[in-house]
């Protein structure tokens, strides 16, 4: 037999649960709405210099089977894109990672543009030329 505490408790258990969801939303609707246009402000980001001091290093296997690991470098860099110069899908990686890319015999030119948290962009191109 269940006491009448128990019952109590399972009622009033109920009842915070069925105000469980608006509480949250009334919490959000407060943090939300208590946001004003000066915590948007976004001037910090005006300082950053464009991406300069670009540089790509190049290592290309000796098996013969046309993979090139391509490792860029620069400053004030976010993010990297590169077009291979073989008419295959561009690439993008974070500063610290590196490309991989199979090409055929031939002469490429590869082109690297680093974006910095502005958007700005500053690029670079490289002559490859590969023999098997």
């Amino acid at each position: 037999m269940v006491t009448k505490p128990r019952i109590l408790k399972n009622k009033m258990i109920m009842k915070i649960s069925k105000i469980y969801p608006f509480l949250l939303s009334a919490l959000f609707l407060i943090v939300v709405l208590s946001c004003t246009q000066e915590d948007r402000d976004t001037t910090f980001t005006d300082g950053i210099a464009i991406p300069s001091n670009l540089s790509l290093l190049v290592q290309i296997t000796q098996d013969n089977t046309g993979l090139v690991t391509l490792t860029p470098s620069g400053e004030s860099v976010a993010q990297y894109t590169i077009d291979f110069g073989d008419n295959s899908e561009t690439a993008m990686v974070t500063p610290g990672e590196f490309f991989t890319h199979t090409y055929q015999e031939g002469v490429y030119t590869a082109n690297l543009t680093a974006t910095n948290l502005s958007g700005e962009t500053a690029s670079m191109r490289l002559l490859l030329s590969l023999k098997r």
